[in-house]
């Protein structure tokens, strides 16, 4: 017996209120990364984490993978009936992505944003603050290679997702074509990243939210307007 999950219109109206959302954070993101000062300074870069606009940045960014997880589960739940295997595998893909980050953006809020500036501010021993500053180093090392498996996840889930999505009406092209962008682009900062390939530098920085406002506009598009 195949599991059916019934996705009502206001069940998708919600999801999609919640990509936009998504979106919006996004964007805010950028906007304080944009406006928060340089930093000179291993010590700039630590206490930077703690001013204002950079904790509500990271809890805004936090709070919104509660928000992915729900978009992915109606998404998915939409195409069981199409696609079970596959589409139970990429949401597996896609809830470890939203979990990993989680996880992740929690400690570096939590932990790393707060805590330890409130340590090193707290303290005049050099060798203490160097402790610290050790601490942040190997956290942003840590996040650098966790970064691979949780792109990889949902780049493949995307994939999985966009092959064996319902192709019965055209609209659903939108979810097809986002999903398909979102694990090329996804796949392409792997590489980058790890192979050092400073062509695809432009998929990071200011374009960043370009690339989520086209793959998130869709979905979200999508979710407003299908109605079966």
């Amino acid at each position: 017996m195949v599991l059916e999950i019934n996705v009502s219109r206001k069940t998708k109206v919600i999801a999609g209120i919640i990509t936009i959302v998504y979106i919006l954070i996004q964007v805010f993101q950028t906007y304080v990364i944009n406006h928060l000062p340089s930093t000179h300074s291993l010590t700039d870069e630590l206490l930077q984490g703690s001013e204002n606009l950079n904790i509500w940045r990271a809890l805004l960014l936090l709070l919104s993978f509660f928000g992915l997880i729900y978009m992915f589960f109606v998404i998915c739940s939409y195409n069981l009936r199409y696609r079970f295997i596959p589409t139970i595998y990429a949401f597996i893909g896609f809830t470890f992505f939203c979990f990993s980050e989680l996880f992740l953006r929690s400690i570096e809020l939590f932990y790393i944003q707060i805590h330890l500036p409130q340590l090193f501010k707290m303290t005049t021993d050099i060798n203490e603050q160097k402790t610290l500053l050790t601490i942040f180093t190997n956290f942003q090392s840590i996040q650098y290679a966790l970064y691979f498996p949780l792109m990889l996840f949902p780049a493949i889930a995307s994939f999985v997702l966009a092959f064996n999505f319902n192709r019965t009406h055209n609209i659903n092209y939108l979810i097809i074509s986002a999903l398909t962008f979102n694990g090329i682009r996804t796949i392409l900062r792997i590489i980058g990243m790890y192979l050092n390939i400073n062509i695809f530098d432009f998929l990071v920085g200011n374009m960043y939210v370009v690339f989520v406002v086209l793959i998130f506009g869709p979905i979200a598009f999508w979710l407003l307007k299908v109605k079966e």
